[in-house]
């Protein structure tokens, strides 16, 4: 938990949709004022949303961390992490959120199935509102 009580800390904001994503390209994320399900950005994995919060926090927030960040996942099936990459140079202060986007359709259209890449999201890392397959294993470090 971060005491944040001037609201200088930052939520930055991703999501990742399995059918319409790319991890290619703008990679682009968004204030958690800015946000918007409907017309954002769309990743094709997790791991890269993750990585480019780290990079906008790193840019925009002064910390090279996921903390403070939300992964929206659209209507699919997922991989844990889904791609291989880094999530910045420290352990975060606060939490990376992984849930469901506003506009899917409830809890049970938003799948993690496995695991894939590598799955070292450093230290924090909670689910919200999302479905994990009953054969899933994943490792979240």
């Amino acid at each position: 938990m971060v005491n944040d009580k001037s609201d200088t800390y930052g939520v930055t904001c991703a999501l990742v949709d399995d059918t319409g994503g790319s991890d290619a390209g703008a990679n682009t994320v968004y204030d958690d004022a800015s946000f918007d399900p409907t017309t954002a950005y769309k990743f094709a994995s997790i791991g890269k949303a993750a990585a480019a919060i780290a990079d906008y926090n790193n840019t925009n927030h002064s910390r090279n961390n996921v903390g403070g960040g939300i992964v929206y996942l659209a209507d699919g099936n997922y991989n844990w992490t889904g791609s291989s990459n880094t999530y910045g140079s420290g352990n975060a202060e606060t939490w990376l959120t992984v849930k469901r986007a506003s506009n899917s359709t409830n809890r049970a259209s938003v799948v993690i199935n496995g695991q894939s890449g590598n799955n070292a999201i450093r230290n924090k890392v909670k689910f919200e509102d999302i479905t994990f397959a009953s054969n899933a294993t994943i490792t979240v470090d």
